[in-house]
């Protein structure tokens, strides 16, 4: 059969189908461009029992919109990409609340973003787990979770990143001196990061609510859970009675280590939590205005904690 398809009778049969291609899409007009539509945005996941693996029918809000639940599943059209927070509720069970980013997509395409829900029972307690102080050094810390190239560690331990704020300019010149009260907007953040790799989902689950525990933070991600950024709002110099030279925005961290202990096998992460932003102005004691060497008795970048 392949001999005689592949020969004579397969060259009659390709000429037979050319001509009837030519009589069939001559007739043909020029097809019409494609209409290009608005992508589509989709958050999907299911919610379980983290001792146990089975469905829970919970309470699930997208963006704080009440969506149904099936089997313990949820899908949710969204209006699109960026920031979305997934809670669930469920009686007996510990409120879970965790953030997702979906990403941008082109035009005729689908995006579906995964957020499974795993809930711990109530008065349920997690096996073996411990957190230590981390001991990961400067370099460690900004290899391995992003951090600028200018963070450093004190003695205690904590991690300082200091950013530079500039005063409003002047006719294209900082000032270097207000005597002023003025209020100054930066970003504050809260939460974790973490470095835990598993491919198993349960295990990552699992050290996930560890480590919200352990971190005091419900801002668990896929990959690591997410600093929460904020507005932080803060009025200098109140009584406009001291002189502003400068400001810096001091941000401290901590860093820790989470053990876990489950089923004889030892799971260990570092975590590092964003503790507090300060906004330390420099001033001028003397009121010197031609004197910008200052005394920094309002405390300096290098004492902002």
């Amino acid at each position: 059969m392949k001999k005689s398809f592949f020969g004579f009778s397969a060259k009659i049969a390709m000429a037979v189908l050319a001509v009837c291609s030519f009589v069939l899409t001559s007739c043909y007009e020029k097809p019409a461009p494609i209409v290009e539509e608005e992508p589509e945005y989709y958050v999907t996941g299911t919610v379980y029992d983290v001792t146990t693996s089975a469905a829970i029918n919970a309470t699930v809000t997208v963006n704080g919109k009440a969506v149904s639940v099936s089997g313990g599943s949820f899908l949710e059209k969204l209006d699109g990409p960026g920031s979305v927070t997934v809670a669930a509720e469920a009686a007996g069970y510990v409120a879970v609340s965790r953030t997702i980013q979906v990403v941008k997509v082109g035009k005729n395409q689908v995006s579906v973003t995964s957020a499974d829900i795993a809930m711990m029972p109530v008065g349920v307690e997690l096996p073996e787990n411990s957190v230590v102080a981390g001991t990961m050094t400067a370099e460690e810390l900004v290899a391995n979770f992003g951090f600028p190239a200018n963070t450093e560690i004190d003695e205690d331990g904590n991690i300082h990143v200091d950013e530079d704020y500039t005063l409003e300019a002047h006719d294209g010149h900082a000032l270097s001196h207000i005597k002023t009260s003025f209020e100054v907007k930066t970003t504050a953040l809260t939460g974790y990061i973490w470095d835990f790799e598993s491919e198993d989902v349960f295990v990552k689950d699992v050290m996930a609510l560890v480590c919200n525990s352990a971190m005091e933070s419900a801002n668990a991600g896929n990959k690591y859970a997410d600093f929460k950024a904020t507005e932080l709002k803060q009025l200098v110099n109140e009584n406009g009675e001291e002189c502003i030279l400068a400001l810096t925005i001091c941000r401290k961290f901590s860093q820790w280590t989470v053990t876990y202990v489950f089923d004889g096998n030892v799971y260990v992460t570092n975590c590092v939590k964003a503790e507090k932003t300060d906004i330390v102005p420099e001033v001028d004691s003397h009121d010197t205005h031609g004197n910008n060497g200052g005394s920094n008795a309002g405390g300096g970048a290098g004492d902002a904690e």
